[in-house]
């Protein structure tokens, strides 16, 4: 008797193996507009209107995998070249102060 229920168990696992997995999506077509602006703001160089539309096509489609991938791309591309300006900007303020500026 036990071995038959683990047996059933076993196969009820296999049958409903979609929730483990999860849903990925293609896209919504409401979702697919909204991200192509946001490939468009993209392809103008603008990232942070990008990582915004990216974020409204994550809250459209929550399964949509491309936008999450993009938005994560976006955010940590704006992130890394927002640190990038301050830190230039620090370098230029220390030389033009005449100070040599610190490297860690």
């Amino acid at each position: 008797m036990k071995t038959r229920l683990l047996f059933l168990i076993f196969v009820a696992s296999l049958t409903h193996s979609s929730i483990c997995v999860g849903n990925e999506s293609m896209g919504t077509p409401v979702a697919k507009v909204e991200f192509a602006k946001a490939d468009a703001a993209r392809d103008r160089g603008d990232f942070a209107a990008a990582r915004d539309a990216y974020c409204r096509t994550t809250e459209i489609d929550p399964d949509f995998a491309k936008a999450h991938e993009s938005y994560i791309f976006t955010y940590r591309y704006t992130v890394d070249v927002g640190k990038l300006t301050s830190e230039r900007l620090f370098v230029k303020l220390a030389l033009a102060k005449g100070e040599c500026p610190p490297y860690p």
